[in-house]
């Protein structure tokens, strides 16, 4: 294990001096170390090495070392980004490091230079490292299929601009009761015959404030459902934390509650529920023990910025979701959103991609919105690091891709279906020495 890491910081220096030599002998190079609070992480880096090289009195290029998981970054002044020995779990430590040092050396928004860096040059100037980060930490081939079940349907309080079930919108969607149990574990049954092992049960309340008992047949259905040997999720609006424990207690294994977008461009989306609400409700999901779902939607008028600045505040959560779902607006008519432009599948593979490079451990989603794309056009969402589908021929009220399609994409790409876990491990590490060997080679 030392010779391992010693071999690792070499060729980390290599790196170092080898850019030296690139840039010139007039050029400076610093070495700083900063210490990275970990927040009870186990994956956290907890210090780092960066090595600041100089040219003409500018930042023309950064290395960064990671002294517990052997990861080195290399940024240059063009925004080509570098990776070798990906970490199998959290970056905050390199977003918090290079953000130190980007806040006291350029003029750009310390916030979001690195994502910003990261989401304009996969598609500018593909490299390998979403992919390599993809294969560092989950088996490439792997895929689980997801179905997601409306079990109440229409007639929220809210006012999501995107969402046919809002009562305050016009779109031919009839408010529906809660679906009986008989119902809802036929459609579970089904969703595992057609090889899904994650299985959701979605809700159109704003809360589960004062709904005792439907709150009370919900644990049933995740009783059930955890049962068939399913993994379970609920997405039911904002939780209390003692409802997020019998939902522990149930046996339910994620629940979502998506930020859909940065805070900044939340308000011109919702206004009847608060971002800091949302970010309530994740924690009192983490505290119970439950693993979080949470990701976004992109199409809803936003600019690049939101975009980054969405994944900026899931990937700097104290601890990553372990599910991030992200999504492509399907337009409904009658919502204040039924004129927005479709998603085009560059922009879907960006913030894929993205998201991969920040949440290395997530299970990135290709969710609402992928019934417009063609096998090609997902065959580089997965290479762009989904791992993730939800099948089925409806995705809450909005079409979806049917189980027969799903099942013939994967025999064309040879993918293989993922199996239900049930720990917040979800790295495999197929074949990780041989793809961190060739990391290293393909910089050092």
């Amino acid at each position: 294990m030392a010779e391992a890491m010693m071999k690792s910081k070499a060729a980390a220096l290599t790196v170092a001096e080898r850019c030296r030599s690139i840039l010139g002998a007039n050029s400076q190079a610093h070495l700083n170390t900063i210490k990275v609070d970990s927040k009870g992480s186990k994956s956290e880096i907890h210090t780092s090495k960066v090595y600041y090289i100089f040219k003409r009195g500018k930042p023309y290029l950064w290395v960064y070392e990671g002294d517990l998981h052997n990861t080195n970054i290399i940024i240059d002044e063009r925004g080509s980004l570098y990776v070798s020995n990906v970490v199998p779990g959290p970056l905050t430590g390199l977003l918090k490091s290079i953000r130190n040092f980007i806040s006291t050396n350029l003029t750009q928004s310390p916030k979001t230079r690195l994502l910003v860096i990261t989401h304009r040059r996969w598609i500018a100037r593909p490299r390998r490292t979403p992919a390599q980060v993809h294969r560092n930490v989950h088996n490439f081939r792997e895929v689980q299929q997801c179905t997601l079940l409306s079990i109440k349907t229409g007639g929220c309080s809210e006012d999501c601009s995107y969402c046919p079930q809002s009562s305050r919108y016009n779109t031919g969607l009839k408010a529906q009761k809660l679906m009986n149990s008989d119902a809802v574990l036929e459609a579970a049954k089904k969703a595992k015959e057609a090889g899904s092992t994650r299985f959701c049960m979605g809700a159109a309340w704003r809360d589960t404030i004062g709904r005792k008992t439907n709150f009370k047949q919900i644990l049933e259905y995740v009783k059930e459902i955890r049962g068939m040997g399913m993994e379970v999720c609920c997405t039911l609006g904002m939780i209390e934390k003692q409802q997020a424990m019998e939902l522990k207690e149930a046996g339910l294994t994620a629940y979502n509650h998506n930020l859909d977008t940065s805070r900044e461009y939340y308000p011109n989306i919702i206004t009847t529920r608060s971002y800091d609400e949302r970010l309530e409700t994740l924690q009192h999901v983490r505290d119970a023990g439950i693993s979080v779902c949470s990701g976004g939607i992109i199409g809803l008028g936003e600019a690049e910025e939101d975009r980054v600045g969405l994944l900026h505040t899931l990937a700097t959560l104290p601890t990553h979701p372990e599910s991030v779902p992200i999504n492509a607006l399907v337009a409904v008519k009658g919502t204040p959103l039924q004129d927005q432009k479709p998603v085009e599948i560059w922009e879907m593979i960006r913030m894929i991609a993205t998201a991969r490079i920040v949440m290395p451990k997530a299970m990135v989603r290709l969710s609402a919105g992928r019934v417009k794309f063609s096998m090609p056009e997902q065959a580089l969402c997965f290479l762009a690091g989904a791992n993730s589908i939800f099948t089925g021929d409806k995705l809450l009220t909005t079409p979806n891709n049917d189980y027969n399609a799903d099942q013939l994409m994967f025999k064309v790409l040879g993918l293989t279906p993922k199996a239900p876990s049930f720990t917040e491990d979800s790295s495999e590490g197929i074949e990780s020495e041989r793809c961190e060997e060739e990391a290293v080679s393909n910089i050092a």
